[in-house]
């Protein structure tokens, strides 16, 4: 449960999402209403005309973001920085991640700032290349073909010190149980219950009749080398944080996270009617 009474709300926003400005203004009114104070970014104070409410995230009692998944896995490390957790606002397609629609935002924020509600906590997972870059990925670490290089990628994968499979394709996801319905689901890996620990490997397009996705103990490291030129693949952690492979030697290890991040959650979410809703229904919609 978050702390009731919060004084100072953080919100976080995707300036590309058509309407958001809008609805951060909206957030804010609700916010300071009820006797709390926003805190937002540099970025949105500017583009509000607001600047009287930038400053430091230290101390919010959570951070709403204004997006969709895209944006809430852009906020996760602030989140970790801070020790607060996240309640997302949808404001994208899907939101499978996300608390809420805009038209719900009042009740919830004044729910949130009553102290209702629990978090949920996610595993993250932690890549490191072979020399020292690190990043956090919520959803999946993936390594793909560099936007110029030709042909196939190959790639040799290992789990627990053993060698899962070498294969050649367009490339490998290694997903957490959240990241199971994001890349990882669109190159054919399993749907996973969020609650498990576990790492998935998932290649993409491989060309071979014999590989298919797995899934792995949440406590084995994940070891993925590219067999070809560092500058043909490229590997990203979430979408949003790349990563430099050396050219000496292109390894990343990809283990469990010590930190997990967490989510406000004013219901329960029964995890296969959200995979239902988000990922069935919006295509037919």
């Amino acid at each position: 449960m978050v702390k009731a009474l919060a004084q100072r709300v953080g919100i976080w926003h995707n300036d590309s999402k058509e309407g958001t400005l809008q609805v951060a203004r909206r957030l804010i009114s609700i916010l300071e209403g009820a006797g709390a104070r926003a805190v937002v970014a540099d970025r949105l104070a500017a583009a509000l005309g607001m600047g009287h409410l930038a400053g430091s995230f230290e101390g919010c009692a959570f951070l709403c973001v204004l997006g969709g998944d895209g944006t809430l896995l852009t906020a996760v490390d602030t989140a970790l920085a801070y020790d607060i957790p996240l309640m997302g606002i949808n404001m994208g397609r899907v939101g499978y991640l996300t608390e809420m629609p805009p038209s719900e935002m009042e009740q919830g924020v004044l729910r949130a700032l009553r102290g209702e509600g629990f978090l949920d906590r996610r595993m993250l997972l932690e890549a490191t290349t072979s020399n020292g870059q690190r990043a956090l990925a919520l959803n999946d670490v993936a390594f793909n073909r560099a936007e110029r290089a030709a042909g196939v990628l190959p790639i040799e994968f290992s789990a627990g010190g053993q060698m899962v499979d070498r294969i050649a394709g367009d490339g490998l996801v290694v997903a957490s149980a959240t990241g199971s319905t994001a890349y990882s689901l669109s190159a054919g890996g399993p749907l996973v219950a969020p609650g498990l620990d576990c790492i998935l490997l998932t290649p993409i397009c491989a060309h071979t009749l014999h590989v298919r996705p797995m899934v792995v103990s949440a406590g084995e490291t994940v070891t993925v080398r590219v067999l070809d030129e560092a500058e043909n693949a490229r590997v990203v952690a979430d979408g949003c944080k790349p990563l430099t492979l050396p050219a000496n030697d292109p390894v990343v290890t990809i283990r469990k996270a010590r930190d997990s991040v967490a989510f406000l959650r004013l219901e329960a979410r029964n995890f296969f009617d959200l995979m239902r809703e988000k990922l069935i229904g919006w295509v037919h919609s």
